[in-house]
C-alpha cells in the first residue's frame, strides 16, 4: 500500500531522513520507533506532504504522491493524526469533527460516520458543543483521531498518539485503533511506548539519527535484546 525508497528530507541544512525506505501492507498496523530527534514525524510528515523530500520515492497504492500537495493526499486516502493533537481550539468539538470531512459530499454517510465515531468515544458526543480548547488532553487526542477518521482514509499516520495520557485513556486510544483497523484502516504508528506499540503493531521500523537500524516483526524485535536494553528497560 504504502511504499518509501531511498528518502532523504532536510532542514534547512540539517540532514534529517538519510535513505530511508519502508513498506507498509494493506491492513496491517506498522510502528515506527526511535529515540527523539530520530527522524520519526518527519517522516510521517514527508508523506503527508508537510515536509518535500530533497530526493527519494514514496508511492501510495501504486502511484507516486513525492512532493505533492497535503489537501490532495488527504483526498486520496492518507490521513494524519499530528504530535501534538492540533486540533482547532476555537471551534466546538462537533465542528472539528465535522471538518474532517470537508472533503467529503455524502451527508448521510458523514453524520452515520460522526455517529460510529461518538459511539467510540461517547464523552466526545457529550462535549460535542463544548468549544474544542477547554477538554483535557485525553479528550483532545480522542478528537483528533476522530476528525482524522471522518475522512474516510485507508491510511492512518498516528504520530504519538499516547503521549502525556494517563494509563486508562491508552488502553482506550488502542482499543479504537483496533476497532479502526477491523473497518479495513492500515495504520503507520509512531508512538514512543515501544511495549505498546510492539504489542500492537504487526511489524515496525527503528530509526537512528534518520536511519533505518533495524526492522522485523513486532515479536522478533521484542526479544531482540540490543531493543530491550535501549527501549523496553531490559
Amino acid at each position: 500500500m504504502l511504499r518509501i525508497e531511498n528518502l532523504d528530507v532536510y532542514y534547512g541544512n540539517i540532514h534529517a531522513l538519510h535513505n530511508v525506505s519502508l513498506q507498509v501492507k494493506q491492513g496491517e498496523m506498522v510502528a515506527i520507533l526511535g529515540a527523539n530527534g530520530a527522524g520519526k514525524t518527519t517522516t510521517l510528515a514527508a508523506i503527508s506532504g508537510l515536509l518535500k523530500p530533497k530526493s527519494g520515492h514514496i508511492f501510495f497504492e501504486g502511484h507516486e504522491i513525492t512532493g505533492v500537495p497535503t489537501h490532495q493526499i488527504v483526498s486520496l486516502g492518507i490521513s494524519h493524526v499530528p504530535e501534538g493533537r492540533q486540533i482547532f481550539t476555537s471551534l466546538t468539538v462537533q465542528e472539528n469533527i465535522r471538518l474532517g470531512a470537508y472533503q467529503r459530499r455524502d451527508a448521510k454517510l458523514i453524520q452515520d460516520d460522526a455517529n460510529w465515531i461518538y459511539s467510540l468515544f461517547p464523552i466526545l458526543k457529550d462535549r460535542q458543543n463544548q468549544t474544542a480548547g477547554t477538554l483535557s488532553g485525553g479528550e483532545q487526542q480522542m478528537l483528533a483521531i476522530s476528525r482524522a477518521v471522518m475522512s474516510k482514509p485507508r491510511l492512518l499516520l498516528l504520530d504519538e498518539p499516547s503521549m502525556g495520557l494517563a494509563p486508562m485513556i491508552v488502553d482506550l486510544i488502542f482499543d479504537v485503533i483496533r476497532q479502526l483497523r477491523e473497518r479495513d484502516i492500515t495504520v503507520l504508528l509512531v508512538e514512543q511506548n515501544a511495549y505498546q506499540a510492539l504489542t500492537e503493531a504487526d511489524r515496525a521500523y527503528v530509526l537512528e539519527t534518520g536511519r533505518i537500524k533495524l526492522s522485523g516483526s513486532s515479536s522478533e524485535l521484542l526479544n531482540n535484546e540490543e531493543i530491550q536494553k535501549a527501549y523496553l528497560g531490559g
